[in-house]
C-alpha cells in the first residue's frame, strides 16, 4: 500500500530532489527554480502567521493562472491552512458567497481582481471590509495588518512549514459552477490531491518521466489543471509555463512557438476550433474537396499530413495532449487517431480531484475515456439492457463532502460509500465509455433514452455549426444551434446575398440542410424535428460546458 502524502511532502520531496530546476514561469522569461519556489510558498506561510491564523482557516486566492499562483497555494496548504481557489470568471456577487459560505480569513488576490474583491466584500454581510489580504505579483499587503509593506522572503523557508499535518486533513475546498446554477464546495484532502496527481502523471507519462515542459492553458482554480497540471508537474521536476493573459489564438501560437511543451491539457474545444478552420473547413469548402474527403484512404492521408504539420503547430516536442471536461466531437477524434496525435481522453470530476480514468495516449481506444486510475474502483449501477448506468467510484481521490451541507453530502453517496458521479457510462473491461449525464438524459416519445451528447457531437461535425444543445419540447427532439459567425458571413458574400430578408430565408435554408444531414447520422429514435437559432453564445461553466437550464424551456 503506497504512503499517504500532503502537499507539504510532494514540496519539500521535489526541492529536495531537484533544487535548481526550473519550476514556473511567465513565457518568454527565466522559470524560478524549485527552491525559489519554496522560498516564496514560505513568504506567504509567514504572512499568514503573522495574521494569527490557526490550522484549518481558509485563506482565498482570487487571481488568474500565473506562476505566483503555485507558490500561494503551497504557501497556504502545506502550512496548514485551506486553499480556498475562486475562478476568476466567477460574478462578482458569486465570489462574495463563496467567501462568506467557507469563511475566509484572508485572502492572496491579483491586480486585475482587486474590483472584483472589492464588491465582494462590500456586498458581504459576514466578513470584514478590512479582511487581511496581499498582492499575488508583488506580495504588497493591501488591506489588514502591516498595511502598504512587502512580504520578505524568510531566511530559513523550511521552517513556515512545521505545522503537523495529516495527510487526511482538508487542504483545499473548490467551490464547483456546474451545468445546473448550483455552486458546492467540495473539501479535498491532502492525500486526495496528492495521490491523484501522482497516480494521473503515472498512468499519462510513464513512471519515471523526464524533461517534462508543460503550457498552462486552463484555469488554475480548477481542479484538472491544479491537481495535474500543478501538483502532478511539480512532483516529477517539470518545468510550468504561463501565457500572459487570457489564452486568445494569437497568444497561444507564440506560446507553442517559444515553449515547445510536451505537454498540455486542454478542453475539447481548442482541439475542434483547429481541426475544423485548418483540416476540414477548408477541404469541405469545395466540392472537389468534400469529395475527396468522403473516401476513406484519402481522409486518412490527408490526417495523416495535417497531424504532422499541427504537431509542428505545438512546438513539436508533444508527447502528452490531454483533454477532460466535456465530449470530444467524433470527427475530431477520428482525425486524432489517423494523424496519429498524442491525445489523451480522461474522465473525472471536481469531487474526485479530479482524474478517475485515462492514461497511455499509445493505449487510448476511440470513444473511450481510457482505463479506470489503478487505485480507483468504479461500477455502472442500475444498468439499462445496453449496459449503460450511472457511473459510481471508490478511492483515495473522493471528496470528504461538500463544505457545511450534510445533505447535499448525503445524496451523493451510496449506503455502501461509492460516489454517485451523476455520469451515464458503462465499462469494456477496464475501459470506461462516457454516455452523458444521468440528469440530461431525454425521454423520447417512444419511451426510449436519447443521450444528448452523442446527438450534439453529429450537429457540431456538420459544416456551418459552431455549438449545439438538443432538448425536448412538446414530445419532440428540438437542438439550439449556434452557426458559426464567420464562416456565414463569408458564404453570404460569396454567394452575393444582400437584404436581411434574403439573408435570414438563406440562413434558414442552412439549418434545414444541416438538420437532414444531421439526421442521416442518428437512429430513428434520435433525429431533430427542428432547429433554433441560438442568436448569443451559450452561457458556460468554468469547464466549458453549456448550462443546459437556461436554454431548455
Amino acid at each position: 500500500m503506497e504512503r499517504k502524502l500532503t502537499l507539504k511532502d510532494i514540496l519539500l520531496n521535489s526541492v529536495e530532489r531537484w533544487p535548481d530546476n526550473p519550476a514556473t514561469g511567465p513565457v518568454g522569461s527565466e522559470s524560478r527554480s524549485y527552491s525559489g519556489m519554496l522560498e516564496d510558498a514560505a513568504a506567504w506561510s509567514s504572512w499568514l502567521l503573522t495574521l494569527g491564523l490557526e490550522k484549518g482557516d481558509r485563506v482565498t486566492i482570487l487571481a488568474e493562472s500565473c506562476p505566483e499562483w503555485g507558490a500561494a497555494y503551497f504557501g497556504i496548504s502545506a502550512a496548514g491552512y485551506v486553499a480556498v481557489p475562486i475562478l476568476p470568471d466567477f460574478a462578482e456577487q458569486q465570489i462574495s458567497n463563496i467567501m462568506s459560505h467557507a469563511e475566509i480569513k484572508a485572502a492572496i488576490v491579483s491586480s486585475k481582481m482587486d474590483a472584483a474583491m472589492e464588491t465582494a466584500l462590500s456586498s458581504s454581510e459576514t466578513l470584514p471590509d478590512d479582511l487581511p489580504r496581499a498582492r499575488i505579483e508583488t506580495r504588497k499587503i493591501l488591506a489588514g495588518p502591516g498595511k502598504g509593506s512587502i512580504i520578505a522572503l524568510p531566511e530559513n523557508p523550511k521552517a513556515f512549514f512545521n505545522n503537523p499535518i495529516d495527510p487526511d486533513d482538508v487542504a483545499v475546498i473548490l467551490y464547483t459552477s456546474g451545468t445546473t446554477g448550483t455552486s458546492k464546495g467540495v473539501t479535498l484532502t491532502h492525500n486526495a490531491i496528492a495521490w491523484n496527481a501522482s497516480a494521473a502523471l503515472r498512468e499519462g507519462l510513464g513512471e519515471n518521466p523526464i524533461g517534462v515542459r508543460h503550457l498552462s492553458v486552463l484555469p488554475l482554480a480548477h481542479t484538472y489543471e491544479c491537481t495535474l497540471g500543478l501538483v502532478g508537474v511539480l512532483s516529477v521536476g517539470g518545468e510550468i509555463k504561463y501565457l500572459d493573459g487570457p489564452p486568445t489564438a494569437s497568444r497561444l501560437m507564440d506560446g507553442l512557438a517559444v515553449v515547445k511543451p510536451t505537454m498540455i491539457l486542454t478542453v475539447p474545444l481548442l482541439m475542434e476550433k483547429i481541426f475544423r478552420s485548418k483540416v476540414a473547413g477548408p477541404l469541405k469548402a469545395k466540392t472537389i474537396g468534400k469529395i475527396l474527403y468522403a473516401f476513406p484512404p484519402v481522409r486518412k492521408l490527408i490526417h495523416k499530413i495535417a497531424g504532422r504539420k499541427i504537431m509542428e503547430l505545438f512546438g513539436g516536442n508533444l508527447t502528452f495532449y490531454g483533454i477532460g471536461g466535456a465530449p470530444l466531437p467524433t470527427d475530431v477524434e477520428k482525425f486524432l487517431i489517423e494523424a496519429k496525435f498524442p491525445y489523451s481522453v480522461g474522465y473525472g470530476l471536481t469531487e474526485t480531484a479530479p482524474l478517475l480514468a485515462g492514461g497511455d495516449p499509445a493505449e487510448m481506444e476511440y470513444r473511450s475515456t481510457g482505463k479506470i486510475l489503478p487505485g480507483v474502483s468504479l461500477r455502472i449501477a442500475d444498468p439499462n439492457k445496453t449496459g449503460i448506468g450511472e457511473i459510481q467510484a471508490k478511492g483515495p481521490s473522493i471528496m470528504l463532502g461538500y463544505w457545511k451541507d450534510k445533505t447535499r453530502t448525503a445524496e451523493v453517496f451510496t449506503d455502501d460509500g461509492w460516489f454517485r458521479t451523476g455520469d451515464l457510462g458503462t465499462l469494456d473491461g477496464e475501459v470506461l465509455y462516457i454516455k452523458g449525464r444521468l440528469k440530461d438524459v431525454l425521454l423520447g416519445s417512444n419511451g426510449e433514452n436519447i443521450y444528448p451528447d452523442e446527438v450534439e457531437s453529429v450537429i457540431n461535425g456538420q459544416s456551418f455549426v459552431s455549438e449545439s444543445l438538443a432538448f425536448i419540447r412538446d414530445g419532440q427532439l428540438v437542438a439550439r444551434i449556434m452557426l458559426d459567425a464567420e464562416k456565414t458571413a463569408e458564404e453570404i458574400k460569396r454567394l452575393g446575398i444582400v437584404g436581411a430578408e434574403k439573408i435570414s430565408s438563406w440562413k434558414a435554408e442552412l439549418m434545414n440542410h444541416i438538420r437532414r444531414e444531421t439526421n442521416r447520422h442518428l437512429g430513428r429514435n434520435s433525429k431533430i424535428q427542428s432547429f433554433i437559432e441560438q442568436i448569443k453564445p451559450f452561457e458556460k461553466t468554468p469547464s466549458l460546458k453549456i448550462k443546459r437550464f437556461l436554454y431548455t424551456l
